[in-house]
C-alpha cells in the first residue's frame, strides 16, 4: 500500500493528491490558520485548481484511512 503523495512543490495553479483513498476529506490552511480550501478526494489521482491562491506558504491536510499533512509553497 503505497502512502499518499502530494505533490508539486512548488505549485503554480495545480496541486495534485495522488493514492488517497477516494472520499479522504482535505483541507488547505494558510499559515494564519485560515481554511482557504476544503473538500473530498474523488478520483485516485486528484487535482486541486489553487490558481485563486495568493503566493505563499500552505499546509494541506489530508483526512482518510490515514492522515497526512504537507507544507507546499505556491509561486
Amino acid at each position: 500500500n503505497k502512502g499518499i503523495s502530494i505533490y508539486p512543490n512548488p505549485i503554480q495553479n495545480s496541486l495534485f493528491i495522488d493514492h488517497a483513498e477516494i472520499g479522504s476529506r482535505y483541507e488547505i490552511i494558510d499559515l494564519q490558520g485560515r481554511k482557504v480550501a476544503s473538500g473530498t478526494v474523488d478520483a485516485p489521482l486528484f487535482y486541486i485548481d489553487l490558481s485563486a491562491l495568493s503566493s505563499g506558504s500552505y499546509v494541506i491536510n489530508v483526512f482518510g484511512q490515514s492522515f497526512q499533512s504537507s507544507r507546499f509553497q505556491k509561486q
